[in-house]
């Protein structure tokens, strides 16, 4: 379930071909789109809390057409209500991110794509009770469609971001 009312063609040929690649060729990975959602404010607080209707009302609409549901936004808006409605599995991108480094790291960072979002995934990792393990979450400072247009930019910010003074903060 992607938490985007209106996300690009091409948006949603790039995550169905990603999600397929990781599920293997046995399954079939479908990415839909939400039809209730934010317009704007969509990396912050309030469009995570604007996001949860559509998600809820496609999880209660599809849930029936599929074996399990992921909620393609790191901050999982609305992951607890969804798996409250739903019949069917209910993964968050971010409560499963999570638990997969803290098998194989003791520590971790996140890096996320605008200054809007860092409180936002502290608060949450403090409710997975996995904020004791993080060192730390910066921001690229890029929108999320701009992350995707220009891969190049955002590996180049990704580098920056760990090889500046913030890098030393995050390691100690």
């Amino acid at each position: 379930v992607v938490d985007d009312v209106e996300p690009t063609a091409e948006e949603l040929e790039r995550l169905t071909a990603g999600g397929q690649a990781a599920v293997g060729s046995g399954a079939t990975f479908v990415v839909e789109p939400i039809e209730i959602g934010p317009r704007h404010y969509y990396e912050s607080a309030v469009g995570l809390a604007m996001a949860v209707p559509g998600i809820l009302r496609k999880i209660i609409d599809r849930q029936d057409a599929f074996d399990a549901a992921l909620l393609g936004c790191f901050g999982d808006p609305g992951l607890r209500a969804a798996r409250a409605v739903a019949t069917i599995p209910v993964i968050g991108a971010a409560e499963a991110a999570t638990a997969l480094v803290r098998l194989v790291a003791q520590r971790y960072g996140v890096a996320t794509i605008v200054d809007s979002d860092v409180p936002e995934i502290e608060v949450y990792l403090a409710g997975l009770e996995a904020r004791a393990s993080c060192v730390g979450v910066d921001a690229i400072g890029l929108p999320f469609y701009e992350l995707v247009r220009d891969p190049a930019d955002t590996l180049d910010r990704l580098c920056l971001l760990y090889t500046s003074d913030a890098a030393d903060d995050l390691t100690r």
